[in-house]
């Protein structure tokens, strides 16, 4: 997979309101990606949301971007409206078993259904399959998560098209601990594409110097809660425009140094030098 260079910037579509220009029918894409029956979202909602959408990185010049958004099963999803709202900016969309459930609900199509059916009920799986781009059924037994076979699905189809992965991972985390650790440890393994994590309550960004190493808030974050937590050892960062700021500071692996911080400045940033961190915008 490509890797991006790294200065940064708000989410996919972040403060430009619909994201590319791309209106709903998606008149650009291949194929239509939410049907006729979606959810309808308020235009003024649909706007704000999308400023505080998640953290990536600004785009290297002529390089393009193939921007994969995975939808996974978690026992307790996001809502129906944040899975629409990253779908409006989506080049590449996967259901990952139960994912199907909420993309059915969203009104989103995807171009791929992945999964074992162990989670997904047999009416959605159904409808996954006869409306997806295409499907990947896995064994039940194996040595790895659906979500792990996603991953890998979308970084092939980044390949095919010649193009840098953007991975949006959203719906991998509510009501199974496990499951998400072993998300986190799986963006943390393609952190020079600089993976996000978006769910209703929170926005996760992997920064590292191999791939996006800061995150750079809007005005409108100031009193948001900010955590960072190191993904590995030697993990070094910097945070200014916050209650409680760092200077190179190492923080231990999985330490809680840098958990609750508070945005107060107007430029409001945290960069990781070395190492990799988790960075939380608490919602």
């Amino acid at each position: 997979m490509g890797v991006r260079g790294c200065a940064l910037r708000r989410p996919h579509g972040a403060g430009r309101g619909l994201p590319r220009g791309r209106s709903a029918e998606r008149s650009r894409w291949p194929r239509s990606r939410v049907h006729a029956g979606a959810f309808r979202y308020p235009r003024h909602k649909l706007c704000g949301a999308l400023a505080r959408a998640a953290a990536v990185c600004s785009r290297a010049d002529g390089e393009v971007y193939v921007k994969a958004l995975i939808i996974d099963g978690s026992p307790e999803p996001s809502s129906s409206e944040l899975v629409a709202l990253l779908a409006l900016d989506a080049d590449y969309v996967v259901a990952v078993d139960r994912g199907a459930i909420v993309c059915r609900s969203a009104g989103v199509v995807p171009d791929l259904f992945c999964g074992d059916d162990d989670s997904a009920d047999a009416d959605t799986a159904a409808w996954a399959r006869a409306h997806a781009g295409s499907t990947m059924r896995l064994p039940v037994e194996k040595d790895a998560t659906d979500l792990a076979f996603a991953l890998d699905r979308a970084a092939e189809e980044a390949r095919r098209r010649g193009e840098v992965l953007d991975v949006c991972l959203t719906c991998a985390t509510g009501g199974r601990p496990d499951h998400m650790l072993g998300a986190l440890g799986l963006l943390l393994a393609i952190k020079e594409t600089g993976p996000m994590l978006v769910e209703d309550g929170f926005e996760l960004a992997i920064l590292s110097p191999e791939g996006c190493d800061s995150w750079e808030f809007a005005e409108g974050e100031i009193g948001r809660t900010f955590s960072a937590v190191a993904l590995e050892p030697g993990t070094v960062v910097s945070e200014e425009g916050m209650r409680w700021r760092l200077d190179g500071a190492e923080l231990p692996l999985l330490g809680d140094r840098g958990v609750s911080n508070r945005i107060v400045g107007e430029h409001a940033k945290v960069t990781c030098h070395e190492g990799a961190l988790a960075a939380f915008l608490i919602k």
